[in-house]
C-alpha cells in the first residue's frame, strides 16, 4: 500500500472483517515518515522526528477510523494506540466531538460523537507508568480502557514497578492497567 493510507482506508475493512471474525485486536504502532506526512520529513535530527512521529501518526489514525466509519462498521474490532502515552486521548477525542458537530455530513457513518466511539470499549490507548496526565485521563474515560506500555526491551523501558509505585492512582486502577484491560484487549477472557 501506498504510505500515505490512513486506516479508515476501505482497502484496509477486509483486515478489520477478519479481525472481528477471529477476535483478534488491531495495535497500531505507527510513525510518519515520507512525502505524503505533514513536515515530520524537514526535521533532521531524530529527537524531532521521533517526538513527532508517533503523536501525529495516532491521531491521524484514530481520526480516520473515526470519520471514515470503521468504529460504525465494525462494532467489535477492538483497536489498541500503542507507544505515544495517553495524554493526547482526551485533547482529541474533544477535538473530535467539536468537529463532528459542525461537520457531521462528512462523516455520514458515524451514529454517536467520536468520544462515544474512544471511550465506548473498542479502543484501547498504551500509558506509560510516568505520565503526570494519567489519572486525569483515567478520571476522564475510566480504568478499562488503558493498557500498560513498558516498550521492553528498548532504553527507557517502563516496568511495573513503576507504575505500582505511584499514589495518585487506586490499586483497582493499577490492576486493570497491568492485568485486567489486556486480558480483554487480546480477547483472552
Amino acid at each position: 500500500p501506498r504510505t500515505a493510507d490512513p486506516l479508515g482506508n476501505r482497502r484496509y475493512w477486509p483486515i478489520y472483517e477478519d479481525a472481528e471474525k477471529l477476535d483478534f485486536m488491531i495495535g497500531v504502532h505507527a510513525t510518519v515518515r515520507g512525502p505524503h506526512y505533514f513536515a515530520v520529513d524537514m526535521f533532521d535530527q531524530f529527537i524531532e522526528v521521533h517526538t513527532l512521529s508517533h503523536a501525529f501518526a495516532q491521531m491521524m489514525h484514530c481520526t480516520s477510523l473515526m470519520f471514515r466509519g470503521v468504529v460504525e462498521q465494525f462494532p467489535k474490532l477492538r483497536v489498541a494506540f500503542l507507544e505515544n502515552r495517553v495524554a493526547w486521548v482526551t485533547y482529541w477525542m474533544d477535538y473530535l466531538d467539536a468537529k463532528w458537530d459542525k461537520r457531521r455530513a462528512d462523516a455520514p457513518l458515524l451514529k454517536r460523537k467520536p468520544s462515544a466511539y474512544m471511550t465506548g470499549g473498542n479502543f484501547f490507548y498504551s500509558a506509560e507508568p510516568e505520565e503526570k496526565a494519567l489519572p486525569h485521563v483515567l478520571e476522564r474515560i475510566g480504568e478499562d480502557l488503558i493498557v500498560f506500555a513498558t516498550d521492553y526491551p528498548h532504553s527507557g523501558s517502563a516496568f511495573t514497578a513503576d507504575l505500582l509505585d505511584r499514589h495518585d492512582i487506586s490499586d483497582g486502577a493499577k490492576k486493570k492497567i497491568l492485568h485486567d484491560n489486556g486480558i480483554r484487549l487480546f480477547g483472552w477472557n
